[in-house]
């Protein structure tokens, strides 16, 4: 009996599978079950015996048989993927070579890596569930990333898939051709401030069929095929920039706040945070704040700190992202709407980043303009272009761009003309009767429109 039991020696590869191990190891062990008596040999040293050397060095450190048994079975006995093993007894279907004896037998032995348990009604129904939502998802990368967890409820299951396909979404949005620097606006000569803000969903439509013809001519100001200045729909459009500068203009003390770390001041609602989620170290986070480096950051952020202003009746108070400015025709009045302000911030839990404020300032240097004692003024440099329409001494429209890399290299004298024409071209044409309140070149010299242009500095 002995030697009819004798197994072959075991010569383990990478490629052995699970069951050629357990096959071998079921008649070793009947062997050894042989061979037991009053003078049985040692397990071990049979157990080496009956090995390849290749197979010998997983356990040559072992002083035990117990101990060899449990690194072998480590070795070429792999844990089970219960959820992936259900998934494939789920999704099997029959070889065209395959009789319907052959297809029973072959779900048999994938049953017996689903490792079934007796539960209750609710726990069979939750898992069902959980089997049919792995089966039926659409994404490969999805499913694959599921199926890797050798454990999931429903709601690990769903929460996880969520994630996943967010994050899917981002990535291709991040893959596709980025529109060039000035994308397609598709409104009108008459469209307004708030019409803008308002139609973002547009505006990024516009941008991604804009991608396509990125490589056609495209007008500088409004991103539409190539046309005459005159017919451009972006000549009239006031920029919220030039528009804040405008307002801030009328006054004569200011105070500069600054919040600290921008974004992580607005908190995240619970049913966003996991589109926020990411991986690190095997393990799902996600953000309780605004994260930096997100799309839709810096409207989302702007548009919560406008409605606070807008909410709190907070006057003469504007917000251009984390940048705050207090404004006030006198002392009295900055002061007051100084601590309005203050009170707002306390309610809403902001931070200030107190060593970069400034208070009581009667002259502020705001989006490349000097703001002092009613007037607007640029500062001088190389790199953006810029101009004031004044009429009476007050600000009528301002007009600034940024230069291009061959205009940068133009003299002085050459950047002053070009913001003088492009300034010119800038504005709309003089009808041929001019209401009573629109500037004019005609006239008295009192009303004439006075055009300062000079390089612009640091135009944001």
């Amino acid at each position: 009996m002995e030697k009819l039991l004798r197994p072959e020696r075991f010569n383990g590869t990478p490629d052995t599978t699970p069951a050629q191990w357990k096959h071998w190891f079921c008649t070793f062990t009947d062997f050894l079950e042989s061979v037991s008596g009053d003078t049985a040999p040692d397990k071990l040293k049979l157990l080496f015996n009956y090995i390849s050397p290749s197979v010998y060095t997983h356990i040559v450190d072992c002083k035990t048989y117990t101990e060899a048994f449990e690194v072998l079975k480590a070795v070429y006995v792999k844990p089970t993927n219960v959820i992936f093993a259900l998934h494939q007894l789920s999704t099997r279907k029959q070889l065209p070579s395959e009789s319907i004896d052959q297809f029973l037998q072959s779900l048999k032995l994938l049953s017996k890596e689903c490792e079934f348990k007796a539960v209750t009604a609710d726990t069979y129904t939750q898992k069902a569930i959980r089997d049919a939502f792995i089966s039926g998802l659409t994404s490969p990368m999805i499913r694959q990333r599921l199926l890797e967890k050798e454990s999931l409820t429903l709601h690990e299951a769903v929460q996880l898939a969520l994630s996943l396909d967010w994050a899917q979404r981002n990535a291709e949005v991040y893959v596709t051709p980025q529109l060039h620097e000035n994308y397609s606006a598709t409104m009108d000569a008459s469209t307004s401030l708030n019409e803008v803000n308002s139609s973002c969903p547009s505006l990024e439509a516009a941008a991604y069929k804009g991608t396509a013809a990125a490589s056609k001519p495209s007008c500088f100001f409004c991103g539409r095929s190539c046309h005459l200045r005159a017919r451009c729909p972006a000549r009239t459009v006031v920029g919220y920039k030039c528009d804040l500068v405008h307002k801030m203009a009328r006054y004569r003390v200011f105070s500069k706040l600054d919040l600290k770390s921008a974004y992580y001041q607005v908190p995240l609602r619970d049913k966003e945070k996991m589109y926020t989620a990411f991986e690190a170290d095997g393990q799902l986070f996600q953000y309780t704040r605004i994260p930096f480096g997100l799309t839709n950051a810096v409207t989302a952020f702007q548009r919560v700190i406008t409605d606070m202003i807008t909410d709190n009746n907070l006057e003469i108070t504007y917000a251009y992202f984390d940048d705050v400015k207090i404004c006030g025709f006198g002392q009295k009045d900055h002061d007051r709407n100084l601590e309005r302000f203050m009170e707002v911030a306390t309610k809403y839990n902001l931070t200030l980043n107190e060593a970069k404020c400034q208070y009581n300032l009667t002259h502020i240097n705001y989006l490349g303009y000097c703001i002092s004692n009613g007037t607007v003024e640029t500062d001088a440099s190389a790199t953006s272009l810029a101009a004031t329409l004044s009429q009476q001494g007050r600000p009528v429209a301002f007009f600034s761009r940024t230069l291009t890399s061959s205009e940068r290299l133009q003299s002085a004298m050459e950047r002053e003309a070009t913001a003088i024409t492009e300034a010119v071209h800038s504005q709309p044409p003089v009808p041929d009767q001019p209401s009573e309140n629109q500037p004019t070149a005609q006239g008295s010299s009192d009303s004439t429109p006075n055009l300062q242009t000079s390089p612009e500095k640091d135009y944001l």
